[in-house]
């Protein structure tokens, strides 16, 4: 999967973010997600913040319509994301993608044992 696999045709940044189904839209600044569930979502978390931290979260049996089926996506321009003790289990999922996607532009991420 590449970068150009994330956009919907002609509508940029802000058009790939409402043509997917998050389990959780992560918007606000320093904000903590821990100890949660998602399942039966395109997208675990979409990351659109700076210092958001996920914590002990597990991510199983996403879906995908061909574009996504992501753990956690953090976004272009983003800083100081953490993806501490995750679990992101695809054998269930109904797609390719079950991962973790940085993309080009995000900085100062840090993901440990997940």
């Amino acid at each position: 999967m590449n970068r150009r696999d994330f956009f919907v045709a002609g509508t940029g940044l802000s058009g790939f973010a409402q043509a997917v189904v998050a389990g959780f839209d992560a918007v606000t600044d320093g904000e903590v997600i821990t100890n949660q569930t998602f399942e039966n979502v395109a997208v675990g978390i979409l990351v659109r913040a700076n210092n958001v931290t996920i914590k002990r979260c597990t991510f199983r049996r996403l879906v995908s319509d061909g574009r996504n089926g992501t753990a956690v996506i953090v976004m272009s321009g983003t800083v100081g994301t953490r993806i501490l003790d995750c679990e992101v289990d695809g054998r269930d999922s109904l797609s390719d993608g079950a991962g973790i996607v940085l993309q080009s532009g995000c900085r100062g991420g840090v993901v440990a044992d997940c």
